[in-house]
């Protein structure tokens, strides 16, 4: 039987532009289909948990999908500091979005400091399959651009289905870093969890999870 006394539980925390496709991310990651229409998203969190019958802890990994608009900086600062791994999205036809996730890196920096190797940072841009033509940021900018702060680019279409096995493999990675007391390969184990989500529940039905 797994022993829960040393269970993990890591956040994976989606900010960016609103309208950029974030909500669409986070779907794909969750292997859910595509859809066109946009809803402007609130607050979205979804849980995930594995059981291991095995001498490892369980793993539980939350993605909170963030509203695109900023308002309230105390939130900002709470979805930063609960933070194991922040995917920052940008679209490729908004190079506005891609200013903003400059800013947030500013951001991140500023409130953790020294602590800024312990959360993982992911840039995604979204929205590849649209016309070359409409690209106002391509990938090679945006990582020549983010190689300063070791910030690697993920290049994703939500409505292809593409650059989200890679995309899973660099958090499962990630993640499999700080979930070292396991004899069973981290990142296979937490590949399998994030292609499998077992409830969702909207945040502010729980804020204090927050």
């Amino acid at each position: 039987m797994c022993s829960h006394s040393s269970d993990k539980k890591y956040r994976i925390v989606v900010m960016g532009s609103a309208e950029v496709g974030k909500s669409s991310v986070v779907q794909r990651l969750l292997n859910r289909e595509y859809s066109d229409g946009y809803i402007p998203t609130v607050e979205a969190l979804y849980p995930l948990t594995e059981e291991k019958p095995t001498n490892c802890e369980q793993i539980s990994i939350e993605i909170l999908d963030t509203a695109g608009a900023y308002n309230f900086p105390d939130m900002q600062r709470i979805y930063i500091s609960s933070a194991n791994v922040i995917l920052l999205v940008f679209s490729a036809d908004n190079y506005d979005s891609f200013k903003e996730v400059l800013r947030l890196i500013e951001v991140i920096g500023k409130q953790i400091g020294n602590k800024m190797m312990d959360i993982h940072i992911l840039a995604v841009s979204a929205k590849s399959d649209i016309d070359p033509y409409r690209h106002k940021i391509t990938l090679a900018e945006a990582e020549l651009e983010l190689m300063q702060w070791n910030i690697p680019v993920v290049e994703t279409s939500a409505k292809e289905n593409t650059g989200f096995d890679f995309l899973r493999s660099l958090i499962s990675a990630y993640i499999g870093k700080m979930n070292t007391g396991c004899h069973d390969k981290p990142k296979h184990r937490l590949s399998r969890l994030l292609s499998k989500i077992t409830k969702s529940k909207s945040a502010d039905e729980d804020e204090e999870s927050v």
